[in-house]
């Protein structure tokens, strides 16, 4: 099956509520690719775009064997789409069906084994140690009756977080614990309120328990985020690396406003030990908070993720580095590598998503949760950068995601009112 240019073969896209996704439908889109957009819910803003040629109904991805029957059923259909992960969970269920999956889609995926080690904390945690990398002080509890030598030893406050997000049934950064009084009665909470999907339970049981970590208040304000691709002979292609200087909520969440930096050549060379030390190839994403100790990584995503569309902005188009890699075509992925280089300088550009960045403001302003001061802060950063900036939904030649993303937020607003009010409004985690 071919795409309206001839020769390209077309693609599959999945959650159409992430803004990554939507980044790769949009840049396929642009360079001719068909885009089909599977999704069991019609109300999410990538599926909109116009670039999406078809959208297609599938079983949720909780229903997890009704949706790879569907996959594969698709896939024996219409073979040849390319087919590349756009959560940790597709990583993870991809990864794990790469056999199957494989015989009639066109994938870059790397071993499942790769994939669990780096989206189990602990796994990762293990493979910073070897790539010469730094984490924060961890521990991994496989009981409550863990927690009283933790308890003991640890530095307060402890962040209660989910050793792994792949098939979560209730997502969250986690929630932070000020005392050791509180930590069992918080950790009880926080196991019987975040479960994962019973595909995770009966392969991965353990990876389902909560961690804890070492929760450092100060760095949360900025972090920093590195983007790349890594082929599979092992080559890193390309890198690029920003300040997360704003995220929602503002103590724990995902990128609100970015902005470029340079990245360090060491920092550089120990995520290509990382990458190695796995197995893993592909698109890859980290988190790093800074320290008086150094830099620690938090966080590595093996997929698309939030902020894609900036990479692109600035000389990096992951969504085609993931697609020619899965379309074996190696001279193409050499010539964006080359391009990528040649673009890898900071020229001063910034990321945000308009209406989340209104929304918070304006509403802690309201609350009291943020000063007059920084109010006109980030006011004066969105004005002043808003000519080289790249906006998460917002596109003139692409307007109807960005309505259908602000119906969405209004929609989530009005059904979960207490949830908003706690995580944006009063910027609690």
């Amino acid at each position: 099956m071919t795409s309206r240019s001839a020769g390209l073969p077309p693609v599959l896209l999945t959650k159409p509520d992430f803004c990554g996704t939507l980044a790769a439908a949009r840049l396929l889109g642009e360079r001719g690719v068909r885009v089909s957009m599977a999704t069991s819910d019609r109300g999410s803003a990538a599926q909109w775009s116009r670039h999406v040629a078809r959208r297609l109904r599938c079983p949720p991805l909780w229903e997890t064997e009704a949706f790879l029957d569907w996959l594969l059923d698709f896939g024996h259909k219409e073979p040849g789409h390319v087919l590349y992960p756009t959560s940790d969970d597709f990583a993870w269920l991809f990864s794990g069906h790469a056999e199957a999956l494989g015989k009639v889609f066109r994938m870059y995926s790397p071993p499942v084994e790769a994939i669990t080690t780096l989206l189990d904390k602990k796994g990762l945690h293990e493979a910073c140690t070897r790539a010469g990398l730094c984490a924060p002080r961890s521990w991994f509890p496989e009981t409550v009756e863990d927690l009283g030598p933790i308890a003991e030893k640890a530095r307060f406050p402890l962040l209660i977080k989910p050793r792994t997000q792949i098939l979560q049934m209730k997502p969250t950064k986690g929630t932070v614990v000020k005392a050791p009084k509180d930590l069992a009665p918080a950790f009880f909470d926080f196991e019987h309120a975040y479960r994962h999907a019973p595909a995770l339970a009966a392969r991965l049981p353990a990876a389902c328990l909560p961690m804890l970590q070492e929760y450092r208040a100060e760095v949360h304000d900025e972090t920093l985020v590195v983007a790349g691709f890594v082929d599979r002979e092992g080559r890193l292609l390309a890198t690029r690396a920003a300040r997360k200087i704003l995220q929602q909520p503002r103590r724990l969440g995902i990128a609100l406003c970015l902005e470029e930096t340079p990245l360090d050549p060491e920092l550089e060379r120990g995520l290509h030990a990382l990458c190695r030390a796995t197995g893993f190839f592909g698109i890859f994403h980290v988190e790093l908070i800074p320290t008086a100790d150094g830099l620690f990584l938090i966080d590595f995503n093996p997929r698309y993720y939030h902020h894609m569309a900036f990479e692109t902005a600035r000389g990096m188009p992951l969504p085609l580095f993931g697609y020619h890699a899965a379309c074996g075509d190696e001279a193409a992925l050499q010539e964006l590598a080359r391009a990528a280089a040649a673009s890898a300088r900071p020229e001063g550009r910034t990321f945000t998503h308009r209406f989340e960045l209104l929304v918070m403001v304006l509403g802690q302003r309201l609350t009291g949760r943020m000063s007059a001061a920084d109010l006109t802060r980030w006011r004066s950063w969105y004005a002043s950068h808003r000519k080289g900036m790249t906006d998460a939904v917002a596109d003139g030649r692409d307007y109807l995601p960005e309505l259908v993303d602000i119906g969405g937020h209004l929609w989530q607003m009005m059904r979960h009112p207490r949830a908003f009010v706690r995580k944006v409004l009063l910027n609690s985690v």
